[in-house]
């Protein structure tokens, strides 16, 4: 029988033999003598130290996953409205009188046309007449022109031949005149209305304008037109006004009040 053993570390007491180290710290064995005391260890305690010997990792405590509460939504500002500034009223302010008024405008008034007058340079009557000359070459061709028109899509040539050579004037004097008067009145109601200067106006580089030198405008220009009458109507009188006026105005020139000038 081979001596009992013992660990001097620990104080483990195997109970098998040929136990030479201590299972539990690995130190060497020792003889155990008599006379120390025997505490005797159930057989189970064995494995337990056996089992003790091997060093386990502890698990970690499992931590239950809990999803977050929901955050509750960040709270808007409130808008605040702008202020709308309160627009001061403006002192009432009285008109003046109406006499004052009326005085006061006709005044102004005179002095533009006035100062107007005397910037302008008025067209002379040679030069005027040179520019209707052309006016009314040209409206005689244009004349011409639209009743050879006329008669051809009416069919009117076909049948000159077959009437007398005086009937036959008299019907082409009345197609041109009709012909020449409508053209001649939207001619120079047109041209004088919205510019001021018909082709020959433009030539010779005079125009048409009204008191405040502007183009008359479409209704003057019209009444101008039927003022030409009364300036040829008694042997070209209203034309001769042009010399002894200051401003250069014939008749017509007067009662649509217009003026012709050097542009």
């Amino acid at each position: 029988m081979s001596p009992l053993k013992k660990c001097p570390s620990c104080g483990f007491f195997p109970l098998e033999e040929n136990v030479d180290t201590c299972p539990l710290c690995n130190t060497p064995m020792v003889e155990f003598e008599e006379t120390t005391t025997l505490t005797t260890v159930p057989a189970t305690s064995t494995s337990e130290y056996n089992d003790a010997a091997t060093v386990k990792m502890e698990e970690p405590p499992v931590v239950e996953k809990t999803s977050p509460e929901p955050s509750p939504p960040p709270e808007r500002p409130q808008q605040q409205k702008p202020r709308v500034p309160v627009k001061e009223k403006a002192p009432l302010r009285r008109a003046p009188a109406p006499e004052t008024r009326k005085t006061t405008r006709i005044t102004s008034g005179a002095q533009r046309i006035q100062r107007a007058q005397r910037m302008r340079n008025y067209a002379s009557l040679g030069e005027r007449v040179l520019a209707f000359g052309f006016d009314l070459a040209l409206l005689v061709v244009l004349s011409a022109g639209a009743e050879v028109l006329a008669l051809y899509i009416s069919g009117a040539l076909s049948t000159l031949s077959a009437i007398s050579y005086p009937e036959m004037l008299k019907l082409i004097e009345g197609v041109f005149a009709f012909f020449f008067g409508v053209m001649a009145f939207f001619y120079f109601t047109i041209f004088h209305g919205l510019c001021g200067q018909t082709p020959g106006k433009m030539i010779f580089e005079i125009m048409v304008v009204d008191r405040m030198g502007d183009p008359p405008g479409i209704e003057k220009a019209a009444f101008r037109f039927f003022c030409y009458a009364l300036s040829t109507a008694p042997l070209l009188a209203g034309f001769i006004m042009i010399l002894f006026s200051s401003t250069r105005q014939a008749l017509h020139d007067r009662l649509s009040s217009t003026e012709v000038v050097r542009v």
